[in-house]
């Protein structure tokens, strides 16, 4: 198996489920935090990348980490991915809803 840092310096490596439209690498997903701390830190240094996170998922709701000392700027991309969080809560709790409604009302 292939060290995690070998595969995001070479985009030949990469899956293409983590590649964009300029098949450049979007998305990184580490095995643990402890590595993903690391090319948290490294990857914007060695590859002039704009690292936004942390984020954590596969929690009931939504987590937004700002570590102390945040920019800006992290603070913006932050929000910006938590407004989008909000709207996608609004849209499955609407559909829910609109599901609920058509079971629930007489024919």
């Amino acid at each position: 198996m292939l060290p995690a840092a070998q595969i995001i310096l070479d985009e030949g490596l990469a899956k293409p489920v983590l590649l964009g439209n300029e098949g450049r690498i979007r998305l990184l997903i580490f095995p643990d935090l402890q590595s993903a701390n690391v090319a948290y830190k490294l990857v914007p240094r060695l590859g002039g990348a704009e690292a936004i996170g942390p984020i954590l998922v596969g929690m009931r709701k939504p987590v937004h980490v700002l570590p102390l000392g945040s920019e800006v700027k992290d603070i913006v991309n932050m929000a910006a991915i938590a407004v989008v969080d909000a709207q996608e809560a609004d849209r499955k709790a609407a559909e829910r809803s609109d599901e609920l409604e058509a079971v629930l009302s007489p024919p």
